[in-house]
């Protein structure tokens, strides 16, 4: 016959568990949720390449939009000046109307370099969240891309 532990109490008795007992369903549990981690890096990993990938159909559709109206592929330096990307043009595309609004009304061929408002921010569809380096953007600097526009054999 097997012998339980008692704990007496005022009405009776209670079985308890044991000190081992207790420490081995904590190493249990432990052990779950050590293997549980890996799991769950993984699918917030697919979560992230998931976005990059929605946020490069979002670019293609504001090509494909830009291209509908004005007939040509987004090109550098709207307004004459070189100090932009072919992005800018694409603002209006991918709901920046706001910024490219404020972009227009201090001209093109301001110094981006300045301290301009209109020129800082940060833009998520233009930084991939598998990227950890974008994470750290402040409030006054540039907006990092990891996406580009093919200028042909052009290089800067």
């Amino acid at each position: 016959m097997k012998h339980k532990s008692h704990v007496k109490t005022g009405a009776g008795s209670a079985e308890a568990f044991t000190l081992v007992e207790l420490l081995v369903v904590i190493a249990i549990i432990g052990i779950l949720i050590a293997l549980l981690l890996p799991a769950v890096q993984a699918a917030r990993e697919a979560a992230r390449r998931m976005q990059c990938t929605n946020q490069l159909k979002q670019l293609g559709l504001s090509v494909h939009n830009y291209h509908d109206t004005y007939k040509a592929c987004p090109v550098s330096g709207i307004g004459g000046s070189e100090n932009h990307s072919p992005f800018v043009g694409l603002l209006p595309y991918f709901e920046q109307t706001a910024r490219f609004e404020l972009l227009s009304s201090v001209g093109f061929n301001a110094n981006p370099y300045g301290s301009n408002r209109a020129f800082f921010g940060k833009l998520n569809l233009l930084a991939c969240p598998s990227d950890g380096q974008t994470s750290s953007i402040g409030e006054n600097d540039y907006t990092p891309s990891n996406y580009c526009f093919s200028l042909g054999d052009y290089c800067p």
